[in-house]
């Protein structure tokens, strides 16, 4: 297990990161400030993995981008 000492300080900063994304987050919530476009740009982007999932793929280039 020579991995796990190596992989300790990125851990570490993943859950600082969480934290800050986290606590920010609550307070933009607070606010009510939404940003639609940042909204709509996650949703779209959902949809990829959720088509795969489905199993409807269709190979081709306009469907790539």
């Amino acid at each position: 297990m020579d991995i796990l000492p190596f992989l300790f300080w990125p851990f570490i900063a993943s859950l600082i990161l969480t934290g800050i994304h986290a606590y920010l987050g609550v307070h933009v919530v607070e606010r009510g400030v939404i940003f639609v476009d940042l909204a709509l740009a996650q949703i779209a982007a959902l949809g990829r993995p959720l088509r795969f999932w489905s199993g409807w793929i269709r190979t081709g280039v306009a469907l790539t981008f």
